[in-house]
């Protein structure tokens, strides 16, 4: 008698309300119909989560925490490294991560470079210090987890004082206004519980890399009531929500 194995994909699924940073934060501005699949995401994640930008944050948040003197000497090094990664990239096959990390990432890099003059002032104002290794930074909000990990820690008084974050969105996808606002509110949150201290909005900065935007200095007070409501709904929705269908299902 031959025996056949049987692979059976497991569906993941999150059984306490969490979601990511950016997912929150368009969650926050969705129609009510996108909100159900920004839901079924966060409660019910793939298997493959790409990672395209990865590389870049790295050299980024490591190169900037070097804090230069010569501030031109960053912008040479995302140069540098934006030739290698392609050079690099050409070795996988295109549709791979391995391709993908490297290719976006160079791009990435060079989109840092053209905006340089919108972050020469950060540069001169804080000392910065990398802030990757606290990928499980989050906050909880009416029971729900978020995801709250900046990119880099931003100190004055010549690296005495704790003033605020950088936070970097790499994707080709613009950030509305709101979403960064959204996710400003959970970053400054976080970093003033985190670390027992006021942070002020003008030392709170996200960064919209390739839509060479800024955003800094704006109070998001404002969205403290919506907040808390918005984090309510997600808990008491989140054990109800159902997975998606299938492809063999949708016909």
């Amino acid at each position: 008698m031959v025996e056949n194995d049987i692979v059976v994909k497991v569906q993941r699924v999150v059984l306490d309300p969490r979601m990511s940073l950016k997912q929150f934060a368009k969650f926050c501005t969705a129609s009510v119909r996108a909100r159900e699949t920004v839901l079924q995401k966060s409660k019910y994640p793939g298997g493959y989560i790409p990672k395209y930008h990865e590389i870049a944050r790295k050299i980024i948040c490591e190169t900037f925490s070097a804090n230069f003197d010569d501030h031109e000497l960053y912008f040479e090094e995302f140069t540098r490294h934006a030739v290698s990664l392609r050079k690099e990239a050409m070795d996988f096959p295109v549709k791979t991560d391995d391709y993908k990390n490297r290719a976006y990432s160079a791009s990435a890099l060079e989109s840092m470079v053209r905006i340089s003059g919108l972050i020469a002032p950060f540069l001169k104002t804080y000392v910065l210090e990398n802030n990757l290794r606290k990928r499980m930074d989050s906050i909880t909000i009416a029971e729900v987890k978020l995801g709250a990990m900046s990119d880099m820690i931003c100190y004055t008084d010549s690296g005495l004082t704790l003033a605020g974050f950088i936070k970097f969105n790499f994707t080709s996808t613009v950030l509305k206004k709101e979403e960064a606002a959204h996710m400003l509110f959970v970053l400054r949150n976080f970093t003033q519980s985190k670390h027992a201290v006021e942070v002020e909005p003008r030392h709170c900065i996200l960064v919209d890399v390739v839509a060479a935007k800024v955003y800094q200095g704006i109070d998001t007070n404002y969205l403290t009531s919506s907040i808390q409501s918005i984090c309510t709904e997600i808990k008491d929705r989140w054990n109800d929500i159902q997975p998606p269908l299938k492809k063999e299902d949708r016909l």
